[in-house]
């Protein structure tokens, strides 16, 4: 872009129009907003073509002033400072806007998308990589697709109908919708809400936990996010029987009512009763009946006639 002014302007009146300075970092990104800072300056000083780069260089810091010390050895001063600004924002581009991070950027414009109700920031940064990656949204059509492609779902629907001709329409739209969204708390009733739970406790007060052990659906209260979880047969891994019925003395095994489990109430021993036991039969048949089968006790065997 060339400013034919024949006047041209004082140095004074060039930095009175406010240039940023320039020290070579923040990538492409940073390079493209100086660039677009500066040529606004250049219009508005009405700075001649032989005064921009003289005066644009002393705009320079750090490592963009080493940089352009450099291409003053490599090109010889008088080529250097004759120069026009776009020939010398060329050389800038390709020295602050590597190939890896055009491809970076390319990637992020791609998949940009507005965060809840950030209009504004949505907007600047699709304005930024625009400008780095004109290309992505060229033609106009393109432009406008892509911006609205990445508005929240909130709006995105009105504004894809009313069919915007021109980007400052559709951003324009967008920003009237997404106050209006505010306004009626559309982006609050879309956010995703704390999962939480009332359980009454014994005295019959309800008590509020929000901490859900993920995947379980077990309440986690304060100060036992990291206890197991219980499971569906009432027990805690690691932490025996949790559960209300209480432990037999004969079968080990909690449960009430009588116990099915068999024991003897002579030898004390599972598996049969006494009338059954081996033990008390051997001791004269006490406790049992000692003609059982005639075996094992004390009793008359019968005698046969002989």
């Amino acid at each position: 872009m060339h400013y034919n002014v024949c006047a041209g302007c004082t140095y004074k009146q060039f930095l009175d129009c406010k240039p940023v300075n320039f020290d070579g970092t923040g990538g492409a990104v940073a390079f493209v907003r100086w660039a677009e800072k500066t040529e606004s300056v250049l219009r508005m000083s009405k700075c001649a073509l032989d005064q921009q780069v003289t005066y644009i260089s002393g705009l320079f810091l750090d490592g963009a002033l080493s940089w352009w010390n450099l291409q003053v050895q490599t090109l010889g001063e008088a080529a250097a400072y004759a120069l026009t600004w776009t020939e010398l924002k060329e050389l800038m581009r390709k020295k602050y806007c590597s190939r890896a991070e055009i491809q970076r950027l390319e990637t992020e414009f791609w998949h940009l998308k507005m965060e809840g109700p950030k209009i504004a920031e949505y907007v600047q940064r699709f304005h930024d990589l625009s400008h780095v990656v004109p290309y992505m949204v060229t033609p106009e059509f393109k432009r406008i697709e892509r911006f609205i492609w990445g508005l929240a779902p909130q709006i995105i629907s009105m504004v894809t109908s009313s069919k915007p001709a021109t980007i400052t329409e559709a951003i324009d739209l967008s920003v009237a919708l997404t106050e209006e969204a505010i306004r009626l708390n559309k982006f609050d009733e879309a956010e995703p809400k704390k999962n939480e739970t009332h359980v009454e406790s014994p005295g019959g007060n309800k008590r509020k936990f929000s901490n859900f052990k993920q995947g379980t659906g077990v309440v986690v209260k304060k100060g036992e996010q990291n206890a197991p979880a219980q499971d569906t047969v009432g027990r805690k891994k690691g932490k025996g029987y949790m559960g209300a019925q209480p432990k037999c003395n004969s079968c080990q095994r909690h449960h009430s009512g009588r116990c099915s489990l068999r024991v003897c109430e002579s030898c004390g021993k599972t598996g049969h009763t006494k009338d059954f036991c081996w033990a008390s039969a051997g001791q004269g048949g006490q406790g049992g009946s000692g003609n059982r089968n005639n075996r094992g006790g004390n009793g008359n065997r019968p005698q046969g006639n002989r």
